[in-house]
């Protein structure tokens, strides 16, 4: 009995050990690529649904931010006619000085964002401001950054911030405010920034006039459930794809934080086209889309906006153009240089067969 045993370990312990075959492991190898090949899209949707979340996240606490200056400043609205004004009179010496001394000071003509998050341990200098602007307060899908647009009082001092810190670029901006809701009727006096008394901001006028008594106030918005208030979208790329990030004091037109409208075809924020007249290569203009609106669009095709009222949604490309959610209510469409999408929803809202001196936005 023990021989039996004996002999039974001797063959045991002499037994070759059976590899894989060829077949075999390649089999095993295809088993992992069909799963690689089922998760990745699956995390890829994970990330992209997260970042989406954070967007929306930030864009609510931006606007929210936005009613606390309302509520702090007689419903006034921050921006060029208010908050920033002083920078298009002609900023002195000791105002330029509390830019880098005072935390609350806008960064640029148009910029909205510092007023909203005033309180908030916003650094003190202001181009140490503007980068952290853009860097803490940035979709994270928002993965592009770019060098500064070259001209202008301000440029400089930004860029030797850069240089100093070893930073290369600039994160683009994430969310824009159209200029719309900074300007004010033409009725509402010499004091105040119009469609009409600024050049750069006069091509609106082809698109959409303001009502005659509008003012930035936060209680002249109209139906406010229904008017964005800020959307994604980043400046300032052209039709090419060439990316520029403006920090100067003072701007032509839109600056960094703020443009037109998504109806602009050729807007350098929300246009379908880009920059430039008409599109580039004799493109088809029904067709063509631009490298600026993948951006605007970036969320997997739609559009993160937060409204006046406080909620945020997500808009397709198509409900974007919907002009009545962009502009206040009763105010007067006019229906050029604006993209054919846009010309189907006038023609939904509107009498067509009317006068555009009564299109009048709900």
């Amino acid at each position: 009995m023990e021989s039996a045993i004996r002999v039974n370990a001797i063959n045991q312990s002499t037994r070759k050990v059976r590899a894989f075959t060829l077949i075999e492991l390649l089999v095993v190898v295809a088993i992992l690529a069909i799963l690689v090949g089922i998760l990745l899209p699956a995390l890829s949707r994970a990330r992209s649904s997260a970042w989406q979340v954070a967007s929306s996240n930030l864009q609510r606490q931006l606007v929210t931010g936005l009613f606390g200056y309302a509520a702090e400043n007689d419903q006034w609205l921050p921006g060029v006619n208010t908050s920033s004004r002083f920078l298009e009179d002609g900023a002195i010496d000791s105002e330029l000085e509390a830019m880098n001394s005072i935390s609350s000071k806008p960064v640029q003509f148009g910029d909205w964002m510092t007023a909203a998050l005033a309180g908030t341990n916003l650094p003190t200098n202001r181009e140490e401001r503007f980068y952290f602007l853009f860097s803490q307060f940035r979709d994270p899908a928002m993965q592009l950054e770019a060098e500064l647009f070259t001209g202008g009082a301000g440029i400089g001092e930004m860029q030797n911030f850069l240089d100093d810190r070893g930073i290369p670029l600039m994160p683009m901006p994430s969310f824009l405010m159209p200029m719309i809701w900074q300007l004010s009727g033409e009725s509402a006096g010499g004091r105040y920034l119009t469609q009409d008394n600024r050049g750069g901001w006069s091509d609106l006028k082809n698109q959409l006039v303001l009502p005659k008594s509008y003012l930035p106030r936060l209680d002249r918005v109209g139906n406010n459930a229904l008017k964005v208030a800020i959307a994604d979208g980043t400046r300032y790329m052209d039709q090419e794809g060439d990316q520029s990030v403006d920090t100067r004091y003072t701007h032509g037109s839109w600056g960094s934080f703020t443009d037109r409208w998504p109806l602009f075809p050729n807007s350098t924020a929300w246009g379908r086209w880009g920059e430039g007249n008409g599109v580039p290569g004799g493109a088809n203009q029904d067709s063509y889309v631009g490298p600026n609106i993948k951006q605007a669009y970036r969320h997997n095709g739609v559009m993160d906006a937060a409204f006046w009222d406080g909620h945020v949604a997500t808009l397709q490309p198509l409900e974007s153009r919907d002009p009545k959610l962009w502009a206040p209510s009763k105010s007067r469409f006019v229906g050029a240089q604006v993209d054919p999408d846009t010309l189907d929803f006038a023609l939904q809202l509107f009498d067509t067969s009317s006068s555009p001196e009564k299109w009048l936005l709900p």
